[in-house]
């Protein structure tokens, strides 16, 4: 059986970065909740990992540093631990600001391409608190506009309710354009999927794992949700391009806690350090909760 080659993709702060900083920290110290090993680093910079890894252990948010500049793309070859088998996770940015470019520019690089058709299984990452999942509706706009500027002085260039004498309130010199940044992520993700089923029409279903990130955040305030019902419920554009396309992708659905504290809560940050690492992380299918942060990559190579 050929060795299967993963790829993760997702964009910015989705929790990507995290989960890698977890799984690295789990692997190098031999965690025996961790059901992958570390059989080589085949591109990478391995200094930037242990300072993420660093970070994670010491309850310090994962985010950009100095040496994030020189990380580009992350191969690692993992070791079942079970079976011995070999898997190939390939991570072509961190930050997922290639993704995001993939959206503004319409195209992608010959060797992302060539990664990525090599590549039949995917992790996905989303984060279920960005501000940036829901559109924002006319309803929205119309609010803001009132609140903000008065709209019917933008609209018209006349103000309403004054003395005919008054001047009226130009309109904005600068309006509002459309960015891509302002774009939904659930169309920016879909997008994403799209350009892999009809750049590459695959015979087989790609294999999805969908990681919805944040899940300790998650369950407080959905307890007996699970990570399907979640994306369903906060993702309905996302989920029904998965949902209509089950010939092209094989989605299966994770909660992932990974940091698995709120940072900013130095009573919960407390209770933690006085636990072994692999105790603040999370893994919940729908059905079994696990403390395996390498659950999805099991799953995608099986």
């Amino acid at each position: 059986m050929a060795e299967k080659n993963i790829s993760i993709i997702g964009l910015p702060a989705s929790g990507k970065t995290t989960y890698i900083a977890a799984l690295w920290a789990l692997m190098i110290n031999n965690s025996p909740h961790c059901s992958l090993s570390l059989h080589s680093l085949k591109e990478g910079n391995q200094e930037y990992l242990n300072k993420i890894s660093e970070d994670w252990l010491s309850f310090v948010e994962v985010g950009r540093t100095m040496l994030a500049k020189n990380v580009g793309e992350v191969i690692m070859n993992l070791k079942n631990n079970a079976t011995g088998k070999i898997t190939t996770l390939n991570i072509p940015d961190f930050y997922g600001e290639l993704f995001d470019a993939h959206f503004q520019d319409r195209e992608w690089s010959e060797t992302y391409h060539e990664q990525i058709q090599n590549s039949k299984e995917l992790i996905l990452f989303v984060d279920p608190y960005a501000q940036n999942n829901i559109a924002r509706t006319i309803m929205d706009e119309r609010q803001y506009m009132e609140e903000f500027s008065g709209m019917e002085d933008i609209l018209t260039g006349k103000t309403v309710g004054k003395k005919k004498k008054e001047k009226a309130t130009p309109p904005p010199a600068n309006p509002n354009v459309y960015k891509h940044v302002d774009t939904s992520n659930q169309v920016k993700l879909v997008e994403i999927l799209q350009y892999l089923i009809y750049t590459f029409e695959p015979e087989t279903p790609y294999k999805i794992a969908l990681v919805v990130s944040k899940w300790d955040k998650v369950i407080i305030n959905h307890k007996n949700a699970t990570p399907e019902e979640l994306v369903k419920s906060n993702l309905p554009l996302l989920y029904q391009f998965l949902s209509c396309n089950r010939q092209a992708l094989d989605v299966k659905y994770f909660g992932i806690s990974a940091q698995g504290v709120d940072y900013e809560n130095a009573k919960a940050v407390t209770e933690f350090a006085s636990t072994v690492p692999e105790d603040r992380v999370e893994v919940f299918d729908g059905t079994t909760l696990t403390k395996d942060i390498a659950t999805p990559i099991t799953w995608l190579s099986e």
